[in-house]
């Protein structure tokens, strides 16, 4: 049977209806989702020389950039943080990109080139690299014996062409495909670990690769922003041919623009360009300079639909069920019950019949599956008759495999299944798809109406159950006929709950709460609400309340506390003690402004002293006292005088005894201390008697006198 079908907001198909002309089924390819990337860590891959690589010249209309860096790229970056910088770098010197060709309506399937362009940078994790295969090969064989072809290309840092024999797909093309895909060495799709010159972003070359070969559609998948450019640096990857986005000479608006170039020559080629973008660092700007636009979900246009951003986890259902739509097949399915309704025990067959219309293309169906799982409610499930060839039954599952349907053939299978209790309404739903055919389904429904059923019921009051009504607690059965006419018995066990009452006196200070409201005056209050069995509950409250008194006054060193027990304030804390120590000149007063003692009075100013003296505080009469005398006079001599130095604390004496007189050699001179003065005794020793002719000389050094002259001759007598 025919079904209809809708996208999602995404683009993605819920499911897929046949669709008529190639076109469109063409656009349902791309908005298949067809990768939807959970951000990763780059984990950069390239193995070059595992790969066949076509060498290519660089094409006249490339352009050589000489705009100044928009973006500064440090040396070391991974290709993620390098992604990163890109998203918010000036674009304002990009390439203008041109018109994106539509897609032909009278392009027949076997006349279908499609150009697969794969992904294969560093940030693609080896799950995501696992989805990207599966969804690979659901393309490839969905294309299968159509005659369309499929061409391969796939790029991280440089870009390879994958040498897979004919694109014609076919069982050939698939066994190659599949080799590639999943092979560990040699040509193969293999993301690996990061490394300095692998797992880049490398758009232009991919899309220089795309301009060789012969295509209709290019499905460029990418989960990232171009991060690497076929512009020859030294120190460059790929023998120096290629700029990278850990080199500093990088230049982020370069590797777009080169990009942007690449793919305006595919559109000139008459090539449609649509990129199905992945992942939370990419660019979605820089995938419409590649392509358009346009996009799917919004225009549901085949014609001018450009790119899409889709799922990913769908991706190997999606991408057949894409391809089926453009180059596939059609399976209707028919499932039908022998009765619609049944009592316990007996035996219902269902039969499931699954045609294949062969499409537009008269297609045969390859790797037919057809599938019923029953649900719990069946058993004995059993063929009716022989089980066809690649038929078979498992616990509740029905599996129905053929290698191929042929167009306009049917093929059906019948089986048995006994109806189990409990009743109800049993819907079990068998499905049929292929590897070029989009899945289609059927379901058949059963009522199954013996019952033997009980009903726990616990109320408040009486009940009625089928017109019977209970007012008390116990079990109860009724026998009854289902609408199918089969015996039931229902079994009733009924709990009749009562309501209840409860009081209660409170004596508040106040105010008291009460199931969410505050009373504040004294009265009987009620409230209205369910027990714990759910019945109404009335409550009761007899209340007292004793008004609050006003706080008291309390001293700054006081703390007043109100008991609301006792409904009444208790005041607490003593006056600081007063401090002790005091000097007899100092006075305590308490200040309530601070709450502290305060001290004052200072010491009375020591009196002068002369040097001789010391000044000492009495503290028991609040006084000082001055003790010492002045050191006793010396003694003097009757010229000398006696002064006090008080600078040294000592006395000092002046003065001197009068000069001695000059004295003769017979005098003597004697300090008279009572006068003061001296006094000369002695006289000069008498002069001698002489004679007349002798003088007498006194001799003051000798202190004598001296005689001199003798008598003179006596003359001579006669």
């Amino acid at each position: 049977m025919n079904q209809n079908f809708s996208l999602n907001s995404f683009g993605c198909f819920q499911a897929f209806g046949k669709l008529r002309n190639w076109t469109t089924a063409m656009l349902l390819v791309i908005i298949s989702s067809i990768f939807q990337f959970a951000e990763a860590q780059i984990v950069p891959s390239r193995r070059s020389e595992q790969r066949e690589t076509s060498q290519k010249p660089q094409p006249n209309l490339r352009a050589i950039y000489s705009a100044p860096d928009q973006l500064n790229v440090p040396k070391g970056m991974t290709e993620a943080q390098v992604m990163a910088l890109i998203n918010q770098a000036s674009r304002s010197a990009k390439a203008n990109p041109v018109a994106n060709p539509n897609i032909p309506e009278s392009l027949l399937c076997q006349d279908l080139k499609v150009i697969f362009v794969l992904d294969e940078s560093g940030s693609i994790n080896s799950t995501e690299a696992a989805l990207v295969r599966e969804g690979a090969l659901a393309l490839a064989n969905a294309l299968n014996n159509s005659g369309a072809e499929l061409r391969v290309v796939e790029f991280n840092t440089t870009s390879s062409i994958i040498n897979l024999g004919s694109p014609v797909v076919n069982s050939t093309f698939l066994t190659s495909f599949n080799n590639y895909l999943n092979a560990t060495s040699g040509a193969s799709y293999q993301p690996v670990s990061s490394g300095t010159c692998v797992g880049w972003t490398n758009w232009e070359d991919a899309l220089d690769d795309v301009q060789t070969l012969d295509g209709d559609l290019v499905i460029f998948f990418t989960d990232g922003n171009p991060t690497a450019y076929n512009v020859a640096r030294t120190n460059g990857c790929a023998n120096g041919s290629v700029t990278v986005g850990s080199n500093s000479s990088y230049n982020s608006t370069v590797a777009l623009d080169r990009a942007i170039s690449e793919a305006n020559i595919i559109k000139g080629q008459n090539k449609h360009m649509f990129v199905a973008a992945v992942g939370s660092d990419l660019n979605l700007d820089n995938c419409i300079d590649i392509s358009g636009p346009d996009n799917f979900a919004i225009t549901g246009s085949i014609f001018t639909a450009d790119y899409t951003v889709g799922g990913f986890e769908s991706l190997a259902a999606n991408l057949a069920a894409a391809a089926n739509s453009i180059c596939g097949t059609e399976l209707t399915i028919n499932k039908t019950a022998s009765a619609t309704g049944v009592c316990s025990g007996e035996t219902v067959e269902f039969t499931i019949q699954v045609t294949n219309t062969g499409g537009d293309y008269n297609f045969t169906a390859f790797n037919v599956q057809i599938e019923d799982v029953f649900p719990n409610g069946f058993s004995n499930i059993a063929f009716v008759g022989a089980a066809p060839s690649g038929a078979s039954i498992t616990g509740n599952t029905l599996t129905y495999n053929l290698a191929s349907l042929a167009a306009n053939a049917s093929v059906s299978v019948t089986v048995s299944a006994t109806v189990d209790v409990p009743p109800g309404n049993f819907n079990n739903i068998a499905t049929a798809i292929a590897d070029n055919a989009n899945e289609v389904s059927d379901n058949a429904s059963v009522v199954s109406g013996y019952a033997t059923e009980t009903l726990t019921i616990s109320e408040c009051s009486p009940i009625t159950v089928n017109g019977v009504v209970y007012s008390s607690t116990g079990s109860y059965t009724q026998q009854l006929v289902s609408s199918v006419g089969c015996d039931s018995i229902l079994t009733i066990d009924f709990t009749l709950k009562s309501a209840t009452n409860s009081s209660t006196s409170i004596t508040a200070c106040g105010s008291y709460s009460w199931n969410e409201t505050s009373y504040s005056q004294s009265g009987v209050y009620t409230y209205n609400t369910t027990n714990a069995a759910g019945c109404d509950s009335i409550a009761t409250l007899n209340l007292t309340v004793t008004q609050v008194p006003d706080q008291p006054a309390t001293a700054c060193y006081q703390v007043a506390s109100f008991n609301p027990q006792t409904c009444s304030w208790s005041v607490s804390g003593e006056m600081p003690a007063a401090p002790t120590g005091l000097a007899c000149y100092e006075t305590a007063s308490f200040d309530t402004s601070v709450c502290e003692w305060i001290v004052s009075g200072s010491m009375p100013a020591a009196p002068s002293t002369a040097c001789y003296e010391t000044a000492s505080f009495d503290a028991l009469n609040c006084e000082w006292n001055v003790t010492g005398s002045m050191p006793a006079a010396p003694s003097t001599a009757c010229y000398e005088t006696a002064s006090f130095d008080a600078l040294n604390c000592e006395w000092n004496v002046t003065g001197s005894m009068p000069a001695a007189p000059s004295t003769a050699c017979y005098e003597t001179a004697s300090f008279d201390a009572l006068n003061c003065e001296w006094n000369v005794t002695g006289s000069m020793p008498a002069a001698p008697s002489t004679a007349c002719y002798e003088t007498a000389s006194f001799d003051a050094l000798n202190c004598e006198w001296n005689v001199t002259g003798s008598m003179p001759a006596a003359p001579s007598t006669a």
